[in-house]
Order: C-alpha cells, then structure tokens, then sequence
C-alpha cells in the first residue's frame, strides 16, 4: 500500500514559465493515482518552508511533508522522471 496522499506543487502562478512544473506534477499524480494540488508561496511560509518556486513535496498519510529535492529542469518529462526517481530513492511508492 503507498503511504503518499497528495503530491503538492508550489509556485507563483499560472504562466508560461510554470507549464513544465504543471505538467510535470500532473504526470506524477497521474502515475502514483495521487491528488495533486498546486500551492503558492503562502502555503509555504505558513508551514515554515523557505519559498523556493516551484517547489515539490509529498504529503504522506500521516500527515508529513516531504520537500522533494529535484532541481529545475524546463523539460517537463526529465522533471517528471526526475520527481518519479526522488519518491522511489525515498521508497514510498507502493
């Protein structure tokens, strides 16, 4: 059984520079069968995370948040893997 509940995308907003981290998210949410939800930079600081954009983390089911360490690459399907590579390193997957 996973133990991922959502995947959480933060970022700005919704423009051209944000598409590859957008697809990307919805790749891996698609992948795992998990909620994605797309944050801004407020949702980070209220939880006291620095305000990286864009950012990836993982809710798990207990409740913890996973920043994911992925780097930013512009092509949404090396991002997409690179994230796939990060949940199975951190053996969360089911």
């Amino acid at each position: 059984m996973s133990t991922l509940k959502r995947l959480i995308l933060a970022t700005s907003h919704y423009d051209l520079t944000r598409i590859p981290s957008i697809m990307a998210a919805k790749l891996v949410s698609m992948r795992f069968g998990i909620q994605l939800e797309i944050v801004d930079e407020n949702w980070l600081l209220e939880r006291n995370l620095k305000p990286y954009l864009p950012s990836f983390m993982l809710e798990l089911l207990d409740n913890r948040i996973l920043v994911l360490r992925v780097g930013g690459l512009l092509n949404y399907f090396e991002l997409s893997q690179r994230i796939i590579e990060e949940i199975q390193r951190l053996n969360l997957s089911s």
